[in-house]
């Protein structure tokens, strides 16, 4: 049952789950888009409130595009197609939700939109786009830019199962406005003590076991037991392709730590990571406990998904080699060399210290083992 909330006004309902627990959701207002940080995440809750709500104050802006068409005709056609397509209804539960919350965006503006405009004006419909996303942005340029990804989907699917004959948006050459990384956001040795010691027992075994495996929190959430042979996990990652769910099989050997970590857990149920009570964990739960652990060591501006991250670089500081780091995250090779090109060790002090390191070993062994020189016979 909804009830309202004091929090910034958003509005809170209580769901009981197929387990019996409970979980709350928040929106930005009643009927609203759902927000996906918690209310203890103050900062995080309190901006994608105000993101949502300054969107939805935006005034509808006059397309100059040519309107009435049939209902088969427009726009509106083919999100609704898309949205009953299983291209669609395969991807993850999340991202259906971000989907039809933008949809509605999409559709507030351009239902009417003539599929004969997108088909012949391409030029004119995509500066009708791309005015709208600039109006967007003087709210998020974050989410004006993800207004554009799921339009360029919508089009992409439309185009592909012939509803429409080309997607303007396709190859334009159009750049995003919002752009961010997490090259300086890797955990570091002593926020990763401060980490296990201020949080609960189920949270930093959870810690402990994604920096080990470098996996997704979602990934690791759901893995059984039975992965688990007492030196591997085997686990299968759930992936986006193309919006649609893959399932990547990986097998990690279990290191020292994590094997003393997993061998000492309780198994209270099928799944590794529960509740203090055993219960598998929500995503909401888990996220809210995740926050209220880094609140108590203080750490800010580190996530979960750092952790990731962190676990690439510590292999890469080890000396491994990307293949040998996409066998153990299950990332692509070339997923890995960007991460470590463009993410983390352009800028990483101790792979610049290791390499001098190397380098002055190198140069050593050269001094005491000199080239012989060649002396003619006789």
């Amino acid at each position: 049952m909804g009830r309202p909330s004091s929090n910034g006004g958003a509005h809170k309902t209580t769901k009981r789950l197929a387990d019996g627990s409970k979980v709350d959701y928040w929106y930005a207002w009643k009927g609203g888009p759902r927000l996906l940080s918690a209310p203890t995440d103050k900062d995080a809750f309190a901006r994608e409130l105000s993101e949502a709500r300054a969107i939805r104050s935006q005034p509808p802006q006059q397309s100059t595009t040519p309107k009435r068409g049939k209902s088969t005709d427009t726009l509106e056609y083919v999100v609704d197609t898309y949205l009953d397509s299983q291209d669609f209804l395969t991807c993850s539960e999340r991202t259906r939700n971000d989907y039809r919350r933008q949809a509605t965006i999409i559709l507030g503006q351009f239902r009417e939109l003539e599929l004969k405009a997108l088909n012949e004006e391409p030029d004119g419909t995509r500066g009708e786009f791309l005015d709208y996303r600039d109006r967007l942005a003087k709210a998020s340029p974050r989410q004006a830019d993800y207004f554009l990804q799921v339009l360029n989907t919508i089009l992409n699917w439309g185009k592909v199962r012939g509803k429409l004959k080309l997607n303007p948006l396709r190859d334009a050459g159009v750049k995003k406005l919002y752009s961010v990384t997490r090259a300086d956001k890797i955990w570091s040795d002593a926020e990763i003590d401060a980490f296990q010691a201020a949080a609960t027992k189920e949270i930093a075994f959870a810690q402990t076991l994604a920096l080990w495996t470098g996996q997704r929190q979602g990934d690791l959430l759901s893995l059984p037991w039975s992965a688990y042979d007492g030196a591997t996990i085997k686990l299968s990652q759930a992936k986006s392709e193309g919006k649609r769910n893959m399932r990547v099989k990986v097998t990690i050997h279990v290191a020292a730590p994590l094997k003393k970590a997993l061998d000492a857990a309780p198994r209270k149920s099928p799944i590794i990571l529960v509740t203090q009570d055993g219960q598998p964990w929500t995503p909401d739960g888990f996220r809210t406990m995740w926050h209220k652990s880094a609140k108590r060591a203080k750490i800010v501006d580190r996530t979960f998904h750092d952790l990731r991250g962190t676990t690439v670089v510590w292999l890469a500081r080890a000396g491994c080699s990307e293949p040998e780091i996409a066998g153990v995250t299950g990332h692509a090779i070339s997923q890995v060399k960007t991460i470590l090109e463009h993410h983390y060790l352009g800028r990483d002090a101790e792979v610049g210290r290791n390499a001098i390191t190397k380098l002055e070993a190198w140069k050593a062994q050269k001094r005491e083992r000199p080239y012989a020189r060649q002396v003619s016979p006789g």
